[in-house]
């Protein structure tokens, strides 16, 4: 005798269906609100999708950078996740060295600056009022003296160079490196938090030359040449001054406040709804790199900005042979995808969701080491047991015998 078993739930059920002739589908809610789907496609191409709905309260971005310098996304995501804040899916971002182990291109964390610069490469950012965006954005600050006298900030965490005033946040480490042929003022914040596009107030708590020690909730404003002569004439200890920090929106009339998070990549797939090709080499990335197929980590967002897609392509291997611009542009258009670019990819391409590797990276070793996450985190509130999500949809089992379930709360 044969024991029929089914299952019905309406919420958080993985799913498999057969799309067009050889596509395959497989879709699984992981958190209200975010959606991981994985593609099996002609090519053969295999991709993992997280789909972010960005109307949800309790569903946010974080970019991320390790202390430490190159680390696996699933370490950045594990380093991250606690109670309340839990990271429920994670890929690796930017472009990187390898031998400084730091992003090539802008970063901020929560409102601090990781690296700023002028630069056209795109960029994913995220605002204060829970706002997403793809341009390209590049970094200029401003110091204002308690005198009114102010000055340009060219960089963030960067070298620094002649006749340039650069700012040095925690992320840089424990002091600016630079010389003593220029002059520096250590800052302590006293705005309730960072914030990027806002202006921030700060007490000078030191002055003096090179390499001063960076406060963890502070700063060090550093200059050289033209810009020394104006912290020595113009910032003393004690005082209170201002610092206008923007990451301002290629795009024209466009304005972004309140920035909590940039991540950036190289090479733009979509803008405005218009796919690469036909937009041309956009961000500078090369014509010979867009047009390779490689493994592809990614993200896009729709037409009105309410939901976000984390992407990710295998390649190098028989199963995928990975995408070039063209061929993503191809894909996400069919998913509703108006803006989108390419992040770091090759043997860096990974997925992380609930701190599991969801997709193939193509490196013999497995994961590689990067030097920053885009994460997707959730703060619902933690409560008792609120659904069940089961593997199985149904099961037949003979009289006699039992049959294990799965099932993830």
């Amino acid at each position: 005798m044969k024991l029929f078993v089914s299952f019905s739930f309406s919420l958080l059920i993985a799913v498999s269906t057969l799309h067009a002739a050889g596509d395959t589908v497989s879709t699984e809610i992981i958190a209200p609100g975010v959606i991981h789907t994985q593609y099996t496609l002609p090519g053969p191409y295999t991709l993992d999708v997280l789909e972010v709905d960005v109307k949800n309260p309790h569903i946010t971005f974080e970019t991320f950078k390790p202390a430490g310098g190159l680390t696996k996304t699933t370490v950045q995501a594990a380093a991250n996740d606690r109670a309340g804040h839990r990271v429920i899916g994670a890929v690796n971002a930017d472009f990187f060295s390898f031998e400084t182990g730091w992003p090539i291109n802008n970063q901020v964390v929560n409102g601090k600056p990781v690296l700023g610069q002028s630069t056209v490469k795109s960029q994913f950012v995220f605002t204060k009022d829970r706002k997403a965006y793809i341009d390209g954005f590049a970094f200029a600050g401003k110091v204002i003296a308690a005198n009114k006298n102010s000055a340009a900030i060219q960089k963030v965490n960067y070298t620094r160079a002649a006749d340039q005033m650069q700012l040095y946040t925690s992320f840089k480490g424990g002091s600016t490196g630079t010389d003593a042929s220029g002059s520096e003022a250590v800052l302590n914040l006293l705005s309730p938090a960072w914030v990027m596009n806002d202006t921030l107030l700060f007490t000078v708590t030191q002055t003096g030359a090179g390499n001063s020690a960076i406060p963890s909730n502070g700063a060090v404003l550093s200059g050289s040449g033209t810009a020394a002569a104006f912290i020595s004439t113009n910032i003393a200890v004690g005082d209170t001054i201002k610092l206008v920090m923007n990451y301002t929106p290629r795009t024209a009339g466009q304005s972004v406040k309140s920035i909590l998070q940039v991540i950036a990549g190289n090479g733009r797939i979509i803008k405005g709804g218009v796919p690469y090709p036909t937009i041309g080499d956009y961000d500078g990335s090369g014509q010979s790199f867009n047009d390779a197929r490689h493994p592809r980590t990614f993200v896009g967002q729709n037409a009105d900005s309410s939901k976000v897609y984390l992407c990710a392509v295998d390649g190098r291997q028989a199963s995928s042979i990975g995408m070039n611009f063209a061929e993503m542009a191809a894909f996400l258009q069919k998913l509703g995808i108006t803006n989108a670019f390419n992040l770091d990819g090759g043997g860096s391409t990974t997925m992380v969701v609930r701190g599991n590797v969801v997709n193939s990276p193509s490196d013999p070793g497995g994961e590689r080491s990067v030097a920053n996450t885009l994460q997707v985190i959730s703060t619902a509130p933690v409560g008792s047991l609120n659904f069940l999500d089961m593997r199985e949809s149904r099961a037949e089992v003979f009289q006699g015998l039992s049959k294990q379930f799965h099932a993830d709360g």
